[in-house]
Formats: C-alpha cells, structure tokens, sequence
C-alpha cells in the first residue's frame, strides 16, 4: 500500500509528456484564481462541476489517471499542508503560493486551535472541595494540611537547617479518656509558645483520632526535615 501511495503522490508532479507543466503545477494555478468559489460550492453540484472543467484541462495538458475525487484529495492535502496540520516535502516549492490560498483556512484552523487550548484550561480547573470528617469539625484542620502541601511544593521547602531538638509525641489508649494529648519539646520555645503544649479533651471518634494522629505526625517529620517552627505552627497548626 505504501508504494502505491507514494507512486500516485509522485505523478502530481512528473512532466506532462507533451512536454507541459505537471499535474500539481496545473492544480495550484487553477486554485490561486477558483479556490474562494470552489470553497463556497465544495459539497454542491456547482463545485463538482469545477472539479470536471480542472480534469478535462489536465488531460488535455497529456495527464491521465486523475478523477475528480482524486483532485478532491489533493487539494484537501494541500489545505493541511498549508495550514500546519502536517508537512509534505514534495510541497514546499508551493509554501508561498499555498499559503496565499488557504489563508482565510489558515485563520480558521489558528481560531479553533486557541478556542481548544481555552475549553482545556477551564476543564482542567482544580474544582473540588475539601471532604469533612463524620462530625463534620475538621474541615479547618484539612484546610491547615492542603495549604502547607501547596506551600512547600511552590517554595521547593522552607529551611535546610537542622535542629537539635527532637519533637516527643504521646498518644494515650482510647481507654484512659481521662488522660490528654500532649506534645513534650525539650527546648526554649516551650516559653516563646504556650500553645505547644496546650492539652485537648479526649477524641469523640475513630475519625478525630485518626486525623489528630496524623497532624502530630506530619509536625514531627516537617521538624525533623528542619522546617522552622514558626511555619510549621502556621501552616499546620495543633488540633
């Protein structure tokens, strides 16, 4: 199939034996003077018969094999060699000329191609929300995580510095309701910060505890990747 394709595509552009121009020379005159009326009558009986009066003039020149819904073909290969959608390199003697011609084409393709970029933009839009937890309190905790995600993954991290303080985290059995969460750090900013060791009463749901489990762990690994305390306690504050 290949090589029969490639034989046809050829025979566009050999030397009419009567010594005219070749078949692709013929079709690219008779564009550059019919092709705004065989546009508007492409699909009509009208741009048909144009077509017929191409053929008989091509035979007449001593070419033969060619029907009109070759002819058809060809101009359509032609348009999208012109207007970008893909290159033919036995064409590019023709780029100027073929430009001129399917310029008002060239326009409509360029349209259609930014109106697709646009509708693109639009579907590929972050639209959902955050989820809640079953008591429906957590939504500012998840708030907290989304926005250092985002932070940190903008700013490429925050800090490379380490520190020598350890965060100790104690989590105590659902079954001691009487004893809290609480959050031990050997170093000064205990004073600076009251809230770092701020207590909480005992979880109300598998869900909070899982959540709450979660927030102190994230705070232990940002500490120990050196991120500052300040932005830890903002981005992803105690429950």
């Amino acid at each position: 199939m290949s090589r029969v394709h490639q034989t046809e595509k050829l025979n566009w552009h050999r030397p009419s034996p009567t010594g005219g121009p070749c078949a692709m020379e013929i079709l690219v005159t008779w564009l550059q003077s019919n092709y705004p009326a065989f546009a508007r009558a492409a699909k009509s009986h009208q741009g048909h018969k144009l077509l017929l009066k191409l053929l008989r003039k091509m035979e007449s020149s001593g070419h033969s094999g060619y029907t009109t819904d070759k002819i058809r073909s060809q101009i359509n290969n032609l348009k999208c060699h012109a207007t970008g959608q893909y290159s033919i390199r036995s064409l590019s003697s023709y780029n100027m000329r073929l430009r001129e011609i399917f310029a008002q084409e060239q326009t409509s393709a360029s349209g259609s191609s930014c109106e697709h970029l646009e509708q693109n933009d639009v579907s590929s839009s972050d639209s959902e929300a955050p989820e809640q937890s079953e008591d429906g309190g957590n939504g500012q905790e998840r708030d907290g995580i989304h926005a250092h995600s985002m932070g940190e993954s903008s700013q490429g991290g925050l800090s490379t510095t380490k520190m020598a303080d350890r965060a100790c985290i104690k989590l105590e059995p659902l079954g001691t309701r009487q004893n809290p969460i609480e959050l031990d750090r050997d170093n000064d900013e205990q004073a600076e910060n009251p809230q770092m060791r701020r207590q909480r009463a005992p979880p109300s749901s598998p869900s909070e505890v899982a959540l709450i489990a979660s927030i102190l762990s994230e705070r232990y690994n940002l500490k120990e990747r050196g991120v500052p305390q300040a932005e830890i306690d903002k981005y992803l504050p105690l429950p």
